[in-house]
């Protein structure tokens, strides 16, 4: 009596739920773990039948299953239970038939999987996430422009993220547009456009609050948010049910905004919820085990019977479950354990021993947690293990030691799980954020991490530490040239040459790009680091066999070297160090290595200094523009003017445009600059043209204004216009450059100027990479001979025979031709007797200030 009462409390303090019910279906017996998942009381759960509560089931099918399992079998299935209530949940059934007191009995362990399926739904999302940031992150690499990301982001949140349909809206004066969507429903957003402005009901105002607000805005439920009153009629017909909208932030500012759509409510949760669910599962299912181990064990020392029946019980366990004795000799495994090592018995483990299925460098680890449980703890253990067959897992274990009525431990009881699937997704996210996914090297994040261990090793041990910054030279080209493919092929082939020629104890990582980087550690002197960067550089300028269809592409590597302590003791400073001594080397004619000096930083700390200077000195006005006059070679009359750039630094004094301005077209300084000198320039142009109608003043205009986003011809035109002045009082100067390399939108801004009758001249010409075509494609007015062919000019001279060549080929084509660096009589007169249209020049006048220009020439 005493062994039954026991066993019942362990039947009723089971987390699980167990069933007892007789040929015809009736229930016989029931635990509280049953009453409470169904929501009915005992008296009522025992009036029922199976039918009534599962899903699906009805009396054949019953009776098939009442039949198919015989006395002392189990059979496993997945079913749908039905509630008090009538909600529905799922299932997971071990279904054991006894013969008990002389009559077939089937006994059922049931327990509720709703959020063991939910956690693996959710795995899946968040895998199919991670691999639409993958997609997206390789891609970034290969591409240029604004225009090819925006879709890719949307498709890949479609088709790899499990949203219903994604689109990126960026400001056209007071509304949000589209420039980018994918998946359902996107033929909705054909001349959609969301207002900004405050107060306005737009038909997706979420859209608009993220813009303004600068924060994610979410709709949990499209069916009953107020929120969504106006776009729910396309949230029904394209299936979004909840949604939301991320502002895409640049210097603090939103650039676009990311609106995405969902076919479930509430998918937009936050990730650590999922993560405290699982610890929180975790614990739940050690106590559970705990529990149903210990009831177990103490109703097996009493009645004989009553723990046969708790072995059915036990060896109906999904999990597995072993019984280990101190001296590490396998006690008992269940089936689903003898499953997990693909073995057929117990005795087949006890031969080998259990340790022999766990790998070499496991095994100690796995020994002294054993005997830890043994000398009474306990507690949980990952490990791997491989099957007989050769199956690979990872397993989890929580155990806890089983005691004898007096108190000793006897042996150690572990539930274990398979882990497999949840570690294989742990180590992929991992690999995913510490690993380039192209070349498979260590990335940008992995990369700080191994140079900042290798920095607290060099302390101790008071050695050096060498970083290679490696950037191949001409990349770019073949990119341009062979594709993106080729491209990939290329830096694949280059990480595996860097690899080769350094030490399994260095490290190789990729940053972006074409850009690599290499740690040497534990150094005593820099030789070893030249060897390996000459090395490094000669492998890379090897041939690369790419595709035999392309034939051998070639390319050479630049690389800049730092060390640890003499340079620098923090990882952000080792590496601009070699940031700026690689680009010292692309200075010196790349294909070589240049280590870090201290002068390569000063330099550095210059330039920042100048472009602090350059930001201050266009708020302070600082900068004047002086002009130098253009003269009509054949009247001497002064015909235009060349307004020219002058800084006057408060405590430099004046500083020459040719340090300053490639400062300002390499920071994008140039466009404000540029702006500023054309409106500068046009308000003398103005004053001057009232004196002298048709009086010209060109402004030189730098490519990196060309290639600016969006063209400023419309507003310069408008200030022209207020000035009272045309386009014909204004001349642009360019350089050969620009054309060389001109693309579709160069060519736009160019017809742009010719229709704003606005003429333009090629500055410093023939200095270049000269070519007729071009001058013929753009719409061209003057060509300027470069001050080097005048400066040697005398009678007879090959640069004299270049100079009239320029001027017969310039006339020949219609073009002006304006001589620049005039200054003696000599060469004045044998460029007006070539027919030199124009000429400027010392001999007429240095660059003025507009007062003196303006006294000299119309005073």
């Amino acid at each position: 009596m005493v062994g039954k009462d026991k066993f019942r409390t362990f039947l009723e303090q089971a987390p699980d739920a167990f069933f007892a019910h007789d040929a015809q279906g009736n229930f016989t017996d029931v635990n509280r773990s049953a009453c409470l998942s169904l929501g009915y009381t005992q008296k009522e759960l025992l009036a029922l039948n199976v039918l009534d509560i599962e899903q699906g089931f009805d009396r054949s099918s019953a009776q098939v299953l009442w039949d198919q399992i015989k006395p002392g079998e189990t059979l496993r299935f997945r079913g749908t239970h039905r509630r008090k209530d009538g909600s529905l949940f799922p299932v997971e059934v071990h279904a054991t038939a006894q013969v008990h007191e002389g009559e077939k009995t089937l006994f059922s362990q049931v327990r509720d999987i709703t959020e063991r399926l939910h956690t693996a739904s959710q795995l899946e999302r968040q895998t199919r996430f991670y691999e639409a940031l993958s997609q997206i992150n390789q891609a970034i690499v290969r591409m240029r422009e604004e225009s090819e990301l925006f879709p890719l982001v949307c498709r890949m949140a479609v088709e790899h993220g499990g949203m219903q349909m994604a689109w990126i809206g960026q400001a056209r004066g007071n509304a949000v547009v589209p420039v980018a969507s994918w998946g359902a429903g996107r033929e909705r957003l054909d001349g959609f456009s969301v207002s900004l402005q405050a107060g306005k009901d737009s038909e997706c105002e979420m859209t608009a609050t993220a813009w303004r607000e600068r924060q994610r805005v979410v709709i949990n439920d499209a069916r009953d948010d107020p929120e969504a009153s106006r776009w729910r009629d396309s949230a029904n017909r394209f299936g979004w049910v909840s949604a939301a909208a991320f502002p895409v932030l640049r210097r603090g500012k939103t650039y676009a905004v990311l609106t995405v759509c969902h076919s479930q409510p509430c998918a937009f949760d936050e990730t650590l919820t999922g993560l405290f669910d699982e610890v929180l599962d975790d614990i739940a299912f050690a106590l559970d085990a705990f529990e149903r181990e210990a009831e177990r064990k103490r109703a097996m020392d009493t009645v004989k019977a009553q723990n046969d029946f708790l072995r059915a019980i036990l060896e109906a366990e999904p999990e597995c479950v072993k019984v280990v004795a101190p001296n590490g000799k396998l006690i008992h495994m269940n089936p689903a354990g003898l499953a997990m090592l693909e073995v057929d018995s117990v005795q087949e483990i006890q031969q080998r021993g259990l340790l022999d299925f766990i790998p070499q460098p496991h095994r100690s680890a796995f020994s002294e947690f054993h005997q830890s449980v043994c000398a009474g703890g306990s507690g949980s253990f990952e490990f791997p293990l491989i099957g007989k067959k050769g199956t690979h897992r990872w397993l989890e274990t929580h155990a806890t030691p089983l005691r004898n009525p007096k108190g000793e431990v006897t042996a150690m009881l572990g539930v274990t799980r398979d882990i497999t699937e949840k570690k294989h997704a742990s180590e992929l996210i991992w690999r995913q954020a510490n690993f380039d996914l192209l070349t498979e090297l260590p990335n940008r994040n992995m990369f700080y991490d191994l140079l900042n261990h290798e920095i607290r090793r060099a302390q101790r041990e008071e050695t050096l530490v060498a970083v290679l910054f490696i950037d191949l030279d001409r990349f770019k080209e073949v990119n341009d040239t062979l594709g993106h493919q080729m491209g990939d092929l290329l830096l694949m082939e280059a990480a595996r040459r860097i690899a080769s020629c350094v030490r399994k104890s260095d490290t190789v990582a990729r940053l972006g790009g074409d850009e690599f980087t290499v740690i040497l550690p534990q150094l005593r002197s820099t030789n070893h680091v030249e060897k390996v960067a000459q090395v490094i550089i000669d492998r890379l300028a090897e041939p690369f066999a790419l595709a035999p269809s392309k034939g051998a592409v070639h390319v050479s590597a630049s690389v800049g070297i730092t060390l640890y302590p003499n340079d620098a003791t923090e990882v952000e400073l080792l590496l601009s160090n070699a940031d700026q001594a690689m680009y010292a080397a692309k200075g010196a004619g790349r294909n070589c290595f240049s280590f870090f000096t201290r002068s390569l930083q000063e330099k550095a700390q210059t330039k920042l200094k100048l472009i602090n200077d350059l930001r201050a000195a266009l708020r302070a006005n600082q900068f004047q523009m002086h002009f130098q006059p253009v003269v009509d070679l054949a009247t001497g009359r002064i015909q235009k003017a060349e307004s020219l750039l002058r800084w006057q630094h408060p405590e430099r004094g004046p500083i020459h445009p040719a340090e300053f301005i490639p400062v300002a077209e390499e920071t994008g300084l140039i466009v404000e600059l540029g702006d500023w000198a054309f409106r500068e320039a046009s308000r003398w142009a103005s004053r001057w043209a009232q004196q002298r109608p048709g009086f010209q003043v060109s402004v030189n205009m730098s490519p990196a204004q060309f290639r600016h986003q969006g063209s400023v011809l419309g507003s310069w035109m408008d200030h022209l216009h207020t000035l009272g002045i045309t386009g014909r009082n204004i001349v642009i100067e360019i350089t050969e450059s620009l054309l060389l390399e001109a693309d579709q939108a160069v060519n736009h801004q160019l017809g742009g100027f010719r229709d704003a009758r606005i003429e333009v001249a090629i500055d410093d010409f023939g200095t270049g990479y000269s070519s007729l075509s071009y001058i013929n494609r753009f719409p061209i007015d003057y060509l300027k001979i470069d001050q080097s062919f005048v400066h040697d000019l005398t009678p007879g001279s090959q640069h004299h025979a270049l100079s009239k060549a320029i001027i017969v080929m310039g006339h020949e084509l219609g073009l002006k031709v304006i001589a620049e660096g005039i200054e003696t009589d000599d060469q004045r007169s044998m460029l007006r007797h070539a027919g030199c249209d124009y000429g400027q020049g010392y001999l007429f006048s240095r660059p003025v200030s507009p007062e003196i220009f303006e006294a000299h020439v119309f005073g």
